[in-house]
């Protein structure tokens, strides 16, 4: 189990909002970002971190970044 940070970035705030989830899988961790994002038409992305290493962004278009870090890696 993989316990991840999902940054989520809105309109209506400068500060992002946090929430933790735990994950055991890629699959898992895209599919609560994108749940995130559709919970409200502010936010705007969600960024998604193992500790302090970022491994993708989402924003609400569909894109998605993957760290150069991450793919590196891969």
């Amino acid at each position: 189990m993989r316990t991840l940070s999902f940054f989520i970035h809105s309109s209506s705030s400068v500060v992002p909002t946090l929430l933790i989830e735990a994950v055991t899988d890629d699959f898992t961790a895209r599919r609560l970002a994108r749940a995130a994002l559709a919970e409200s038409a502010n936010r705007l992305m969600v960024e998604v971190r193992e500790e302090d290493r970022l491994l993708f962004t989402l924003d609400r278009n569909g894109a998605s970044w993957v760290s150069q870090e991450r793919s590196a890696a891969d």
